[in-house]
């Protein structure tokens, strides 16, 4: 039966440290100065050179250039980062950050988390498109402070463009690709984002679908594989310092999970998940140091296991 959650984020306060008795000098004019890059991770908002962490933040224009066609692609080239995954295109995958296992890498979306509360596990199952990432940010060592002991490892926060505190000019972007191959292969990555004053929309698709290679004997089955991933989100600046945001995403996976789990001759084994994702956001900006937050998140999730035809399904 479905897994439905609910979790409503505490109210975070964060108010302004105190101003330093000192301005550092002007750098002379040979000196080049790089840019500031401002990290969520942290719940303040704070540059990434002042948070005391070991922190890599991946913009998300460098990430339209890596040669992915899947998130968990994407993420093994990111440092410190080993995917482990089963079947093609990442149709299972778990995360693990410099060693740690993954029931002790916390994934965030916007804040809030993604990790499955029961199992902590198949942590590749990300509600998100490619294109309406703003940047991940990846935190290594412990976060268990911050984030409780699933974060012992590190953990990784997907900033999106509608949540970010970022602000794009007005316009419309539009992406995508889309190839062809053998054996059915069909990959599609596609998305927008859009900004017109106070209000900002994005969404995206990613679509990654393959027949597959006939398998050894005695299986006889193809290592076929249908992933679906559908995202939609968008910011209203109700006032000039409150502003409200929304989401609603939604996973499909529906592979040939043979010997994923044993090695038994007689295992056919199919594997069908879903996962819907909603979530909402209330910000007001005290200033820029200081802002509280509210978030809300419901999350319903579905895992139908078929060892053989003839066997009974175990449904989640």
């Amino acid at each position: 039966m479905p897994r439905i959650l609910l979790a409503i984020a505490s109210i975070a306060l964060a108010w302004p440290l105190a101003a330093p008795a000192q301005q550092l000098a002007a750098p002379a004019d040979s000196a080049r100065r790089l840019q500031e890059v401002t990290v969520y991770a942290s719940r303040l908002g704070q540059l990434a050179g002042q948070t005391g962490r070991y922190v890599t933040v991946v913009p998300g224009a460098a990430l339209s250039r890596y040669p992915v066609t899947s998130l968990d692609d994407l993420l093994r080239f990111l440092p410190a980062l080993e995917i482990q995954s089963r079947g093609s295109m990442g149709a299972q995958a778990d995360i693990t950050l410099r060693g740690s296992t993954f029931n002790q890498v916390l994934l965030l979306l916007d804040g809030m988390r993604l990790n499955d509360p029961l199992t902590g596990h198949f942590g590749g199952y990300l509600p998100i498109t490619p294109s309406e990432i703003e940047q991940i940010e990846i935190v290594r060592g412990p976060g268990a402070a911050l984030y409780g002991p699933d974060a012992v490892g590190g953990f990784i926060n997907i900033v999106t463009k509608t949540f970010a505190a970022t602000h794009h000019p007005d316009g419309t972007e539009l992406a995508g690709t889309f190839m062809a191959g053998e054996y059915g292969l069909t990959s599609t990555n596609a998305g927008f984002y859009g900004q017109d004053k106070g209000l900002r929309l994005a969404g995206g698709i990613l679509n990654n679908t393959a027949s597959g290679q006939l398998r050894d004997a005695p299986s006889a089955s193809r290592n076929d594989v249908k992933l679906n991933t559908y995202s939609l989100s968008g910011a209203y600046q109700l006032t000039e310092k409150l502003s409200a945001a929304a989401r609603a995403s939604f996973d499909r996976r529906d592979f040939n999970a043979q010997y994923f789990y044993t090695t038994n001759a007689g295992d056919q084994a199919r594997e069908t998940t879903s996962r819907d994702w909603y979530q909402g956001q209330l910000r007001y900006d005290w200033s820029a140091r200081a802002r509280t937050e509210l978030q809300l998140v419901g999350t319903a999730s579905t895992d139908l296991y078929v060892y053989t035809p003839a066997s009974v399904p175990s449904d989640h």
